[in-house]
């Protein structure tokens, strides 16, 4: 069986839309049974969502920079905070966090949730030449070097995520909280150990212009 007719099959068996891919088989000539009907989308289904931006913000905006000062510092532009958990914990619903240029050695774990209307958002500084979030030396993480755990209404934007010794972006609901309303747009995952994006348990996710490369697991995981 040739490569082209692997692809194929592989699409239609799977009922993805994939570059090169038609219900008919692949647009070059090669040849794959049609599927039967237990393999067709079915006809009910959730809704789709929409295109999403990350918006400008709605409430207050903090910075945070790797040459910033968590003591001396008010999370302004002029005088940002230093690391991810001061300023995560600082965050608010409708807020958004911008990460200034440089390289963050430390997980991102967001503490409490946005609200409906009231995104929480965290993304690089659109003045920033690269924001990257690197996992390298934390081999103590708990399940993602970016890890929205029990948390619902919020926005990554724009980040590089790398070097992660779990998952690079992991997004689940928690015995005492639900995952929901999360959108994870435009990032970049890198050499992780398991997958780059893992999502599980989680209502309303817009996974949207992401990157993935070099995960020992999948690109994309979506569970449940």
């Amino acid at each position: 069986m040739s490569y082209l007719q692997s692809a194929a099959i592989l699409c239609c068996a799977t009922s993805l839309t994939l570059l090169g891919c038609s219900p008919g088989g692949d647009d070059r000539g090669s040849s794959a049974p049609t599927p039967p009907d237990a393999l067709t989308p079915p006809d009910q289904g959730g809704p789709i969502p929409a295109t999403m931006e990350c918006g400008a913000p709605a409430g207050g905006t903090y910075y945070v920079s790797p040459g910033g000062d968590d003591e001396a510092g008010d999370g302004s532009q002029a005088s940002p905070w230093q690391t991810l958990a001061t300023v995560a914990e600082a965050a608010q619903p409708g807020d958004t966090v911008y990460l200034m240029d440089g390289i963050y050695n430390e997980p991102l774990l967001p503490p409490r949730s946005g609200a409906e209307g009231a995104y929480i958002t965290y993304r690089a500084d659109p003045a920033a030449a690269s924001v990257v979030i690197d996992g390298s030396g934390l081999d103590d993480l708990d399940y993602g070097l970016v890890e929205l755990s029990g948390v619902s209404w919020i926005k990554l934007c724009g980040l590089t995520i790398r070097g992660s010794s779990e998952h690079g972006v992991a997004v689940r609901d928690t015995y005492e909280a639900p995952a929901e309303h999360i959108g994870l747009l435009d990032l970049t995952v890198e050499s992780t150990e398991v997958a780059a994006i893992h999502v599980e348990d989680v209502s309303d996710v817009v996974i949207e212009g992401n990157v993935t490369r070099e995960s020992v697991s999948s690109g994309v995981g979506v569970w449940y």
